[in-house]
């Protein structure tokens, strides 16, 4: 007998979180977590606050999970866009949960933490420290500029300077590896 294939549109997939039943609800998060497209990402951060605190951890649970390479440029707006600023720590989580590389944002990463709170930089900085690389010089200066910028307009001593050092000298470290192969190179 032909088992039959549920197909799952945006209006049944909204409907199913934001249902009272939580077997429903479980149900759908784990349908995503195997056959979630993700264009629906945007949607799904839409929808947490309408839903409970166990719920919205279930949501998070399920953002760490996430796999699709694609995946990558569509999370980097959601955490920057200021609609979910209230979530920005716990979607910056689920990023150095999941197992997607996010080296191509390496100085988005540095910018978040220079615009966000205490936190939101502790979150980074964990990310930062696990990002794969290989990272290019364009992204060495543009996160460079970012903490330039910090610098001169920040707010006498900010809790997350010592963090802001720490990003500093990480980045520090990957101009002097990327100075390294330049060097290498012009030997050859």
């Amino acid at each position: 007998m032909a088992t039959k294939k549920t197909k799952h549109n945006w209006k049944s997939i909204e409907k199913s979180l934001l249902s009272d039943d939580e077997k429903m609800f479980d149900s759908m998060i784990k349908f995503l977590e195997k056959n979630g497209k993700v264009e629906y990402l945007t949607k799904i951060i839409g929808l947490l606050n309408k839903l409970s605190d166990t719920r919205k951890g279930k949501i998070f649970s399920f953002l760490s999970k996430l796999k699709q390479k694609d995946a990558a440029p569509i999370m980097m707006e959601i955490v920057k866009d200021e609609n979910n600023k209230a979530f920005q720590d716990l979607i910056l989580n689920s990023f150095w949960n999941s197992s997607i590389d996010y080296s191509a944002f390496f100085a988005d990463f540095v910018e978040i933490s220079c615009k966000g709170r205490y936190m939101t930089a502790l979150e980074c900085i964990t990310i930062l420290e696990n990002l794969n690389g290989p990272f290019n010089e364009e992204q060495v200066l543009e996160a460079q500029l970012h903490l330039k910028n910090y610098l001169e307009n920040k707010k006498n001593n900010d809790e997350k300077d010592p963090l802001i050092s720490e990003i500093a000298i990480f980045i520090k470290t990957i101009n002097e590896q990327l100075s390294d192969i330049d060097q290498d190179i012009l030997e050859l």
